[in-house]
Parts: C-alpha cells; structure tokens; sequence
C-alpha cells in the first residue's frame, strides 16, 4: 500500500536544530498560542525566526527555557505573569521578562523612525536597486507603514514608507513577506 500523499509532504520536510529559545509571546492570530523566538543552529541571527509552541519537539529545551523567566508558562498563559514574579535571593539583577523586551524595542524602534530623517530617495550614490534587503516593517501611528532598509555597498539603514518600495522595488517587499508569513495548508493539521 502506498502512503498518501499527505504523509510523504510530511516526510519530506527539513528539521533544523534549535540552538537557543531567545523570546516568548502570544500568538498573533490565535492569544491561546504560544510562539518562541528561536535561535537556529549554525545559522546567524538574522534567520532567528518566531515558530508555533507545537512545532518544538524538545520539552526539555521549553523547560530549561521557563526555568530562567521570571514567572511560569501558565502564568504566562493565564494573563497573570506580569503581577506574579519569582523572586530570587541572590543579588543578581533580575532578568527583564521577553515580553517588555519586545515592546521596549518597538517603542526604541518607533523613536528611531520618528527622529529618522524620512526621505523619499535612496542615500546618496544609491538607486532603488541597490537594496539589499528589508528588515522590518513598522506603523507608527500614522496611516503610513515604514520598511527598515538596508543598503548594498554601505552599512546604510534607512526608514522608507512601503508605498514607494511597492513603487520602486516591489520584489525586495515580496521577499521580506514571503520570509515572514507562516502559510497554513488547509487540510494539514499540526
């Protein structure tokens, strides 16, 4: 009998080693969801990536990971974590919990790109061609999306609205989403 063709997806897919748990949230399409910042092996940090709680097939690597936060998973899972915090007896400064990590990098990242000089060129010497990636994309209140951009040939980084990379550079836009959407077959179930 021949498996179907569901199973011989499945058995076609990488696994990559996770080195590290790096971060911790709330998933943004279901808040029952967990998702982890993971550190890959042998890959930089640029390829970190956020990944489903049960995408993770080591309990222990999740395990050793809530030992060192400052409250549980359940508290974490029950909305309580931010009231509740272990307190340890050792002098040591105590660690600041992922998820105030992350919002105090968007608010240090909303400051950038409002303090940003916001242009609608690229730096001076450099054509829309000459991006070599995007890092990220932010709204900052107004009705305008900005893409973190990085430029070849320096160590340029600017704050660019979306509209005129859509304009000027569509295909660096597509790559940043087609890394960072998660695409869910319907049917396959995890």
């Amino acid at each position: 009998m021949e498996p179907d063709k569901e199973e011989l997806i499945e058995l076609d897919e990488e696994v990559y080693e996770v080195e590290s748990l790096k971060g911790h949230r709330k998933a943004l399409y279901d808040k029952n969801q967990i998702e982890y910042l993971i550190k890959w092996k042998d890959y930089a940090d640029e390829y970190n990536s956020w990944e489903k709680e049960v995408d993770i097939f080591s309990k222990n690597l999740v395990d050793d990971y809530w030992r060192k936060q400052p409250y549980t998973l359940e508290d974490f899972r029950n909305g309580t974590h931010k009231k509740k915090v272990k307190l340890s007896s050792s002098n040591k400064k105590r660690p600041v919990p992922s998820a105030v990590m992350l919002e105090v990098e968007k608010k240090q990242k909303l400051n950038d790109i409002k303090s940003a000089k916001l242009t609608a060129e690229p730096p001076t010497g450099l054509t829309w061609n000459d991006i070599d990636s995007i890092k990220n994309i932010f709204h900052c209140g107004t009705e305008t999306y900005f893409a973190e951009v990085k430029w070849t040939k320096t160590d340029t980084v600017s704050f660019i609205p979306i509209r005129l990379l859509r304009k000027f550079n569509p295909l660096k836009l597509i790559y940043f989403y087609e890394s960072v959407l998660d695409f869910n077959c319907k049917g396959k179930s995890r």
